[in-house]
């Protein structure tokens, strides 16, 4: 399966997008701020601790004070504490710098611990959100390719997905022989097959990194990031087998991609591109401008007219499936469509919290069980936490999902044209796709549209008329109508039966 990476880049942020099959698969926003990110350490310093919600809220420089409850601090935390006191250390970085020096013990006394004014290395395990500071951990991880190293931990734990018994038992013997004192080890599911001298050097990569950050605990003042976590791309590019190409538009970030790849033992530089053109848009060059436009808006048309309607508000997310003119023995395939497109909606946009959907009514019980089957067989290549809730008496589903990062909203909608009340509409993109959309049908049509878009549909050789009747196996005649608003249209058969009528 092909998978191409594309990065587009601006002084504000990195825009990166994975697709496959020409369908965009994941798209991230990286801002170039301080912002603080999931994964980045921080030296932070304690603010104040309430024990009425067992929590600390810690400094680390952003604008509101990260939250860090006190089960969230972790084995790591209580270990550096009882041995600071016990020595008598001064400073955080003397402490962290003893690593293997370390008792690991599970008693701990919250009150008398956490003090006001004590220096605490943390980690962001969840963005700021709305008007909610960062929420943080004491349990610091660092990611390699195929392994996660977990300091003041002395366990070696191997990947759920690998269910081999002798595989898993194979991995924890060897990792045993090279574990360092007091590290854990958590053995990611790509390790499996792999030579060991590749894990053992995995394992060094980490333990230098962990190294250079011990050197930064001891000169940095606090509160102050310590380590910014990997970009998105690095992540994947850690799976750089499931990468067919890279391309990208910044050539200093291309060569900073190949630095990468040489440090985690990549041969396949050759994959990276640097998109040189600077008059049109990488984006738009590939098509993934075309696709934000036409599938991350509030509306997404599915086949034989039918869409989705993505509403958000401030307790819940609402999504709603509409059948335009759908005949009645094709509402569980419509259902089922818009099953699919709705799980990869939800995992594109991280959509969080209570999601409430609403499948278009089906009078057999049966296919309202196909349809929560399917839905749910759908959802599992989600990877954040989720549950869903069977279907209810209304013919609702909900759901519930975490949500790590902030939630992606892109407003395809452009301004009015028209003197109209309604000061936004859809963009001309998503306008061509939803008649599109209609024509799947398989009858013959007549479209009724205003002059501008009729003269731009029959633009150019071919035009977007002549390439509709090698897609559709029809031709569909082109009526002017004057009277028209810009993007109001009707689509129409021979009998002159009104198929469906959109008026902006």
């Amino acid at each position: 399966m092909n998978r191409y990476l594309v990065i587009q880049t601006n002084k504000k942020e990195r825009i990166i997008a994975m697709y496959k099959k020409r369908n965009l698969s994941e798209i991230y926003f990286h801002c170039n701020d301080a912002n603080p990110m999931i994964g980045d350490i921080y030296l932070g310093l304690i603010k104040n601790t309430d024990d009425n919600i067992k929590a600390a809220f810690i400094n680390i420089g952003s604008v509101k004070d990260a939250f860090l409850h006190y089960y969230d601090l972790g084995l790591q935390f209580k270990c550096l504490l009882e041995f600071s006191y016990e020595e008598n250390f001064n400073y955080l970085s003397q402490v962290y710098s003893h690593l293997e020096e370390l008792p690991i013990t599970e008693k701990f006394d919250f009150k008398t611990k956490l003090q006001i004014e004590t220096k605490i290395l943390v980690q962001i395990t969840k963005e700021s959100i709305s008007n909610k500071g960062p929420k943080l951990t004491t349990e610091i991880s660092l990611s390699g390719r195929f392994l996660i190293l977990f300091p003041y931990v002395e366990k070696i734990y191997v990947s759920q997905k690998i269910r081999d018994y002798k595989k898993r038992k194979r991995l924890i013997s060897f990792f045993k022989t090279i574990q360092p004192t007091n590290f854990g080890i958590l053995v990611r599911r790509v390790a499996l097959n792999q030579k060991d001298e590749v894990l053992t050097a995995d394992l060094i990569f980490l333990t230098k990194k962990w190294r250079s950050l011990l050197t930064k605990v001891k000169t940095n003042n606090y509160p102050a990031r310590l380590m910014r976590n990997m970009d998105p791309y690095y992540y994947i590019l850690r799976n750089l087998y499931n990468v067919t190409s890279i391309i990208c538009d910044n050539q200093d970030l291309c060569e900073e991609i190949i630095v990468y790849l040489s440090t985690i033992k990549q041969n396949n530089i050759d994959l990276i591109k640097y998109y040189s053109d600077e008059i049109v848009p990488i984006f738009e060059k590939y098509g993934i401008e075309k696709y934000i436009k036409m599938f991350l808006g509030n509306n997404i048309s599915l086949l034989y007219g039918a869409y989705l309607v993505i509403d958000h508000t401030e307790a819940l997310h609402v999504i709603d499936v509409n059948s335009g003119t759908v005949e009645e023995k094709k509402l569980l395939e419509i259902n089922i469509i818009a099953a699919t497109e709705i799980s990869r909606q939800i995992k594109l946009r991280d959509i969080g919290g209570i999601i409430v959907i609403d499948f278009i009514d089906m009078l057999e019980l049966e296919q309202s069980k196909d349809l929560y089957y399917h839905f749910s067989e759908v959802m599992k290549n989600d990877t954040a936490k989720y549950k869903i809730l069977p279907t209810n008496k209304f013919g609702l589903i909900q759901l519930t999902r975490e949500r790590v990062r902030h939630e992606f909203n892109f407003q395809s909608s452009e301004k009015n044209p028209n003197n109209s009340k309604y000061k936004k509409v859809e963009s001309p993109i998503e306008h061509i796709y939803r008649i599109e959309s209609v024509f799947q049908k398989g009858k013959n049509f007549i479209l009724h549209t205003h002059p501008f878009i009729a003269a731009y549909i029959k633009k150019g050789f071919p035009s977007l008329q002549q390439k509709w009747f090698i897609k559709f196996k029809k031709w569909i005649k082109i009526i002017p109508r004057y009277s028209f608003k810009y993007l109001e249209y009707q689509i129409i058969d021979k009998e002159n039966n009104i198929l469906y009528l959109y008026k902006n």
